[in-house]
């Protein structure tokens, strides 16, 4: 079960990490009007941003399974 947590650690950091990407393109979309891409990455922006939520409210619970892998 320890080994499981800390691949859910990794997996947070790694969400974290995709959440930073995604804010520094969605600013340089929005400095220079790329509407469409704008729009699409802040989707994906938020996307990645519940999943992650969910990840660490679900590990600050401690119901994750055992047969989950990663």
């Amino acid at each position: 079960m320890e080994d499981l947590s800390k691949k859910v650690d990794k997996l947070v950091e790694v969400l974290k990490e995709k959440e930073t990407d995604l804010r520094h393109k969605l600013k340089f979309c929005k400095e220079h009007k790329f509407e469409k891409e704008e729009e699409w990455l802040r989707m994906k922006y938020q996307i990645v941003n519940e999943i992650r939520f969910e990840v660490e409210l679900l590990k600050s619970e401690n119901k994750f399974c055992p047969k989950l892998s990663f």
